[in-house]
């Protein structure tokens, strides 16, 4: 809240910079809210007993202990120790000194040796130590420095000062013989001038020019000093500290050192210049002082840090990393960092070691009287008052049985009374003098109950005192009538009631109106009209908002701080600005608002404090990290004070300061990935993945992790090196994907498993609060076995191409199969139908082909004409030939359904041909075909059905006189092939022979060689498919082939000899060859000639004989 009206602030531009020197004044008794992070040995470091403190050029901090190494990289710390079965662990636990050449080679002193370290390999590297004459010693080396020349010198206890030199492919210190006449040294320094400064904490100080020249200081007698550190400051002074006798400062032109005033009792260990060109000095036992060359004093100097008691500490090692943090060495409590304060940020509360003053309860109300004492109320404490010396004088803590008093509210009147609004007890006045509570017993509502809880108190012009309640409402008190008033119902209008009698806070404007904040959002009473109701007729706006504070700018604007958002209402207006945490704010939450003397808002909200500036509109956050005790504030716990400071309230205490001396937010964040592990164990130079090596360069410096296809699960850490807050710092994250994935705060490491080979881009980068990082990219290999590479795949995609073709093929051809299984179907079920059409036709033909023959044989036999006697043969032939036609249809069927079983008998094959042949004598004669039968041997026998064998013979040498020219040839050829005993018959013309295209197709059934020469010879294309079948029933082959000597074409068939391939039921026996002998001949002569039928019929002893059969004519002829 405020105390002083417009007008005065215009003042205090006047003074301002008067008030400004003041401040020098007061700062030195104020605790500012800076916190510092001490690591110790409960959790981080593994020793207290600190020696050194050193940041590399990659940007680790070293930390060199009695009990090891540590290594922190701004997320965790690595501990070296040493192991006595790795010979690239550290020499000894004992680490004195760190060093970094201009190359970039770490170096570190042991008490026992000395090595460097390599980044790619995380390895200890040995450096020997050679004295006298190559005499390798393990020596205590103290201190390192490089020359301007490049030489690189270390000093050693006891062995004097060696050069770093290589040694074939290694390094080696070789001791420098004779240089100075003492052999113990603890620090060596080489100034701007090239002068090398030797120190000996005994003896004195050596100083050695550039023409090698040797001159001593502090080995005077009178001045017994024990040297223990040497800096070089601006303007090239030399500082050199003693534990003895303070600081000394180098005077050049007396070639002299001149002790630093006030500073003979401190025992100096350590020296550091800061940025501002100070000295900084860590003493050991006395802490932190401060040198100022430029006003040649020397003062404490605890860098304000709250948490921390610089007083008797021992500060061994003093740096100022690269972010501007402080790094102090502290023996025997551990390594200290201070965070680089860029702001003037001033803290009072229980986190501070000097300003513990006002207990550690929330804050929940603060004002400054004109007595200059800052009031600070407290939730649950009572009320605290402090002088300008930051000295507690008041603490006023009402007893009750609840606990002290929560002053929720504080006021100061025109009468310089403070008011005090509690939580439980009501309204009550300081009594300065009691140093207590007067609390104000009959402030009562309209149904008399006690109003408890009161929350903001203001005044007006007139001196009327208004009282904010939280669930009682308004009320207003006259300092001078002294009643007060309820005004939750002006004059007992209904119509005009306070809309929500929950009220946060009070607002008194220059347009004589008063703003109430509530529970239920704006509402605004017109004094001088005495209403609720603005100009449109409403009681309230911003519905359903909580008001926290209220504040109004030089122009009258009004500033409303909500539960969700900063609102703007110019003046005479509606609200025309909202803004949010997308606008710029750190929070939703506006817990209070005040104006400096530029203008410029300041609010404090539930996560920062935000400076919205008046020439640009934009908001500068800060935060803890920015010097802030805490983030958290509290509602309406603020102050602007004469002087120009601010006051803001929180969970920690109070934090004030002069907005002029704050500096613009912001750190630049300093990400790198810090580690790569796989299985847990970090991967390093040297180390493969199958038979890829993983890195070739330290991890902070990689940008390409190539990996087996097995190692595709590992995790990354990485890390911000500028150290401080690194709680606050979040990290987000992404792999091949425009998509950021956000981690915890705190986290800095992500895992990923079970990747697929391929290439994968890692980004990362850090946010700090408003501030965000570079991205940091690494790029993930991680490669495909063997069966997955590029050859492999060319390879599946060849074989994948031959087997879609194959696959298209055996379709094609599965198709092709089909549809010539179809067509074969089809072709069946034709031939199958002229097979049952011509079967059938057979049968009809066949009786009257019978009662044409047989007549006719008896008129061949009766009538003896020669004329007659030549048609009778014509007529005989034909018929003959029409009757084998038949015969040859019907036996074709019965072939193919297997109705057909073969009776098997020896017989003499060459009379059996010759004896087939001789039936086509008259044909062969006609045609004057030249017909021979040739065969070596006289007989031979094979097992053969003669009722069905006959019929292979007789179509082929049918064939072969048909196709056979008048006065051609034909050759019968009977031979044996014993190798594998079978017979073959081949019949031989010089016809026309076969189109190789048909030769293939001839044994089908119905198949019919094509061609106009062929229409002569055509048939019923039954008799060589009868044959083939025929054939094989006997085990044999037919087979066609065009003659190459000459035209025509040769069948040859072939069947085994013996009969080991029947079996014996398929062999005739003796007794049925007799029977068949004897069922053919009275076959033959079935039809006998008529007269002996007639001299039979005359003999009764003839038995009657049953004729059946389908035709009558056959029926009457037979009978």
């Amino acid at each position: 809240m405020r105390l002083y009206d417009k007008p005065i602030i215009q003042l205090f531009s006047f003074i301002r910079e008067f008030l400004i020197l003041l401040l020098v004044y007061f700062t030195h008794f104020a605790g500012e809210a800076q916190v510092g992070k001490l690591f110790t040995t409960d959790s981080e470091i593994s020793s207290s007993l600190i020696n050194q403190i050193y940041q590399d050029n990659k940007g680790y901090l070293w930390i060199a202990t009695e009990d090891g190494l540590n290594r922190y990289d701004g997320a965790k710390v690595t501990i070296y120790k040493q192991n006595e079965r790795d010979s690239t662990s550290i020499l000894n636990n004992y680490v004195k000194s760190i060093f970094q050449d201009k190359a970039g080679r770490l170096y570190f002193g042991f008490f026992n040796g000395l090595q460097y370290y390599d980044y790619a390999t995380e390895e200890f590297h040995y450096i020997p130590i050679y004295i006298g004459d190559h005499y390798l010693y393990r020596s205590h080396v103290t201190s390192f420095v490089q020359r301007q020349n490049g030489d690189i010198l270390l000093t050693t206890s006891g062995q004097g000062i060696l050069k770093i030199e290589k040694d074939g492919e290694g390094l080696a210190a070789i001791q420098l013989p004779n240089l100075l006449p003492d052999q113990y040294f603890e620090k060596i320094f080489e100034d701007a001038n090239g002068d090398l400064w030797v120190l000996n904490q005994s003896h004195g100080l050596y100083k050695i020019n550039s023409n090698n020249q040797i001159k001593t200081y502090f080995k005077n007698g009178d001045l017994e000093t024990s040297l223990s550190s040497i800096e070089e400051g601006e303007n090239n002074d030399l500082y050199v500290g003693s534990l003895t006798q303070g600081l000394f400062k180098y005077n050049r032109k007396q070639d002299t050192f001149i002790q630093i005033g006030d500073s003979q009792k401190l025992p100096v260990k350590s020296l550091s210049l800061n940025a501002k060109a100070e000295v900084m000095v860590g003493t050991d036992g006395k802490g932190l002082w401060l040198y100022d060359p430029a006003t040649n004093k020397i003062r404490e100097n605890d860098f304000s840090i709250a948490n921390f008691d610089f007083t008797k500490t021992k500060i061994h090692s003093i740096i100022q990393d690269d972010a501007n943090n402080f790094w102090l060495g502290i023996y025997q409590k551990g390594a200290l960092l201070v965070p680089d304060k860029a702001n003037n940020f001033d803290y009072i509360g229980y986190q501070s070691v000097k300003n513990n003053i006002i207990g550690s309860n929330s804050i929940a109300s603060i004002i400054k009287d004109n007595e200059g004492v800052l009031w600070v109320g407290t939730d649950g404490d009572g009320l605290y008052g402090i002088n300008k010396d930051k000295e507690q004088t008041h603490h006023i803590a009402t007893e009750r049985k609840q606990g002290s008093v929560s002053v929720m509210s504080l006021f100061e009147d025109s009468n310089n009374q403070v008011w005090v609004g509690t939580y439980l007890k009501g309204l009550a006045k300081l009594n300065r003098k009691t140093n207590k509570l007067d609390f104000i017993n009959d402030f009562k509502d309209e149904e008399g109950n006690s109003i408890a809880r009161i929350y903001d108190i203001i005044e007006d012009e007139e001196q009327n005192i208004w009282i904010a309640s939280l669930g009682y409402g308004l009320f207003k008190y006259n300092l001078d009538k002294k009643i007060f008033e309820d005004y939750n119902v002006l004059d007992n209008q209904q119509s005009e009631r306070i809309q929500n009698r929950w009220i946060n806070c009070l607002l008194y404007s220059n347009t004589k109106k008063l703003y109430i904040g509530t529970y239920d959002g704006l509402t605004t009473l017109d004094i001088q009209k005495n209403t609720f109701k603005n100009k449109e007729g409403e009681d309230h706006i911003l519905r359903n908002k909580i008001i926290y504070n209220l504040f109004e700018d030089e122009s009258d604007n009004l500033w409303i701080g909500t539960s969700e958002g900063l609102y703007f209402k110019p003046k005479n207006d509606t609200i025309t600005k909202v803004y949010h945490t997308t606008d710029g704010l750190p929070s939703n939450v506006i817990c209070a608002i005040e104006q400096d003397l530029d203008k410029n808002l300041w609010i404090s909200t539930n996560h920062g404090i935000a400076k919205l500036e008046k020439n640009t509109g934009e908001f500068k956050n800060y935060y803890f990290r920015d010097g802030l005790q805490g983030n958290e504030f509290n509602k309406s716990a603020s102050f602007f004070d004469e002087e120009g400071k601010l006051y803001f309230g929180n969970t920690n205490g109070v934090t004030y300061f002069q907005p002029s001396e704050i500096k613009a937010s912001g750190s630049e964040l300093d990400l790198r990935i810090t580690g790569f592990y796989i299985q847990d164990q970090p991967i390093k130079k040297g180390m493969k993945s199958g038979k890829f090596s993983i890195i070739d360069k330290p991890i902070i410096e990689a940008d390409t992790i190539e990996l087996n296809y097995r190692d595709n699960d590992f995790s990354i850490e990485f890390s911000s090196f500028t150290f401080r807050h690194q709680e606050w710092i979040t990290y987000a994250y992404a792999l091949n994907s425009e998509r950021w994935i956000k981690l915890r705060p705190g986290i800095n490491t992500v895992t990923f498993n079970n990747l697929e080979p391929g290439n994968y881009t890692f980004r990362v980068k850090a946010k700090d609060i408003d501030d965000y990082s570079g991205e940091k990219e690494l790029t993930i290999i991680i490669h495909s076995p063997w069966y997955l590479s590029s050859w492999a795949k060319i390879g599946y995609f060849l074989l994948f191409m031959g087997l879609t073709y194959v696959v298209i093929q055996i379709i094609k051809n599965r198709q092709s199969t089909k549809k010539k299984l179809l067509e074969h179907k089809h072709s069946e079920q034709i031939n199958e139908a002229k097979l049952q059409f011509l079967t059938n036709i057979s049968h009809d033909l066949k009786t009257p082909i019978t009662l044409i023959i047989n007549p006719l044989n008896r008129l061949i036999k009766t009538d003896l004409s020669e004329d007659r006697q030549k048609l009778y043969k014509v007529m005989e032939r034909n018929s003959e030939r029409m009757l084998h036609l038949l015969n040859q249809l019907i036996n074709a069927r019965k072939f193919d359904q297997g109705k057909i079983v073969l009776k098997f008998r020896k017989t003499e094959i060459i009379s059996f041909i010759k004896n087939i042949v001789a039936l086509f004598e008259d044909q062969i004669e006609s045609r004057r075909i030249d017909f021979e039968i040739l065969h070596s041997e006289e007989e031979l026998y094979a097992y053969i059905d003669p009722r069905h064998f006959d019929k292979v013979i007789q179509n082929l040498v049918s064939n072969a006189i048909k196709f056979s020219p008048h006065g051609g040839s034909i050759q019968v050829k009977i031979c044996t092939n014993e190798q594998w005993n079978r017979f073959e018959i081949s019949i031989k013309d010089n016809g026309i022979g076969i189109k190789e295209k048909d030769i293939k197709n001839i044994f089908n059934r119905f198949y019919r060689s094509s061609g106009d020469n062929q229409r002569q010879f055509e048939g019923t294309g039954i008799g060589l498919h009868l044959t083939k079948s025929i054939a094989e029933l006997h085990h044999g082959t037919v087979s066609a082939k065009n003659n190459s000597d000459q035209s025509g074409c040769t069948f040859v068939i072939t069947a085994p000899l013996g009969k080991d391939h029947l079996n014996e039921d398929n062999i005739f026996s003796e007794s049925e060859i007799s029977i068949e002998n004897v069922s053919y001949r009275e076959s033959v002569s079935y039809i006998a000639p008529e007269e002996n039928i007639e001299d039979a019929t005359s003999k009764k002893e003839i038995p009657t004989i049953f004729i059946v059969d389908d035709d009558a004519e056959i029926r009457n002829y037979i009978a």
